[in-house]
């Protein structure tokens, strides 16, 4: 039996390449930047992030990477895009994209799952200012459940999280969703913080 759940499990490389695609860049006019993912709600499309890369207001691009090399990508005219909403209490935030649903489903861009167990964070982090690194995969377990920050519900992972990675997803072995990365504690190495999926179910069902 566990040999036959070995045979079935995607390697790495697999998961990362059918999920770069729904993972896109977002590059702020105020300077700030940061990764996303694909979800679907109701038969729509949209993208999820932390609210603090969209914090500022202004123009921003969504680029969708097509490939694992970032040569190729689909960037749709920021007019097409909005802020559809912002949670109030947690760090998390929706892109609207349903004026480009069409042209996501013919290069295949698809709605990421969402409940599993962490494995890998996928994003696109800086490496200096104004440079952004395409397609940067990292590993790593969860080291901790349920911490709470400011109200705020977290796992804690050990995964190697850096500027930009805000608002991509964390991984489990299947490739499904389970958190979305938001905080690094600088001052003690490998202790990195994903924000619980339940805060992106609140504001995708929050009617005010």
């Amino acid at each position: 039996w566990h040999q036959h759940l070995r045979a079935q499990e995607a390697t790495l490389e697999e998961l990362v390449k059918n999920a770069v695609p729904s993972v896109p860049a977002i590059v702020c006019e105020t300077g700030q930047y940061g990764s996303g993912f694909v979800i679907e709600h109701d038969g729509k499309l949209y993208v999820c992030t932390n609210r603090h890369v969209l914090e500022g207001g202004g123009q921003f691009n969504v680029i969708f990477l097509l490939d694992t090399q970032g040569r190729t990508a689909y960037t749709p005219q920021p007019s097409d895009l909005r802020v559809w909403r912002i949670s109030r209490k947690a760090d998390v935030a929706l892109i609207d994209c349903r004026r480009i649903q069409t042209d996501l489903r013919e290069r295949r861009i698809q709605p990421l799952p969402r409940l599993g167990e962490p494995v890998f964070a996928l994003g696109h982090p800086s490496a200096a200012p104004g440079r952004v690194l395409p397609v940067s995969v990292t590993t790593g377990i969860v080291s901790g459940l349920e911490r709470e920050v400011e109200g705020m519900r977290f796992l804690q992972t050990n995964a190697a999280l850096n500027p930009g990675n805000s608002g991509g997803p964390l991984f489990d072995r299947q490739g499904r969703v389970i958190a979305i990365n938001t905080l690094v504690v600088r001052e003690r190495q490998n202790t990195n913080f994903a924000l619980s999926l339940r805060h992106l179910y609140e504001l995708l069902e929050d009617e005010s």
